[in-house]
């Protein structure tokens, strides 16, 4: 979403007229930006920068992009294992990450039986989905370490 709050930002100060930043006060600070749209704004700059991350290392990566929704779904949960499978077996290093254009963002609640609320939870879960021997978490989450 943080990529795509900038690019969006960005797309808005150039695009609106200079007399409405003059006249209204609009400025980078005060522009408000949806986060779904952010989110989608920002996907293909952030799987840009993981690309040329790993392509340096001369890996290949994917994206899947995951809701609560779609692991609720035994059959989708079937392709996602199956499709994780073979993109191991062919050496591609899967990115998962929760898509926030289409999931509802709410805090986890037990008695809702919610599967998760974020990337980390999601890989979690994800990583106990595969029976994975390793997970790595790339995080800025406090009290993961």
């Amino acid at each position: 979403v943080g990529k795509g709050v900038q690019e969006l930002s960005r797309q808005a100060l150039l695009t609106l007229p200079l007399s409405g930043f003059l006249t209204n006060g609009l400025s980078r600070e005060n522009t408000i930006l949806p986060p779904k749209a952010s989110a989608a704004a920002g996907q293909s700059g952030m799987m840009s920068l993981y690309d040329d991350m790993f392509s340096q290392k001369g890996v290949a990566i994917s994206q899947i992009l995951l809701t609560e929704h779609d692991l609720r779904n035994i059959e989708i949960r079937k392709h996602l294992q199956e499709t994780l499978e073979i993109l191991l077996k062919l050496n591609v290093v899967p990115i998962i990450n929760e898509n926030d254009v289409l999931t509802k963002k709410v805090p986890l609640r037990e008695e809702e039986g919610a599967i998760f609320w974020d990337n980390d939870s999601l890989a979690s879960f994800v990583a106990s989905e595969i029976k994975a021997d390793l997970l790595i978490l790339l995080s800025d989450v406090e009290g993961i370490y």
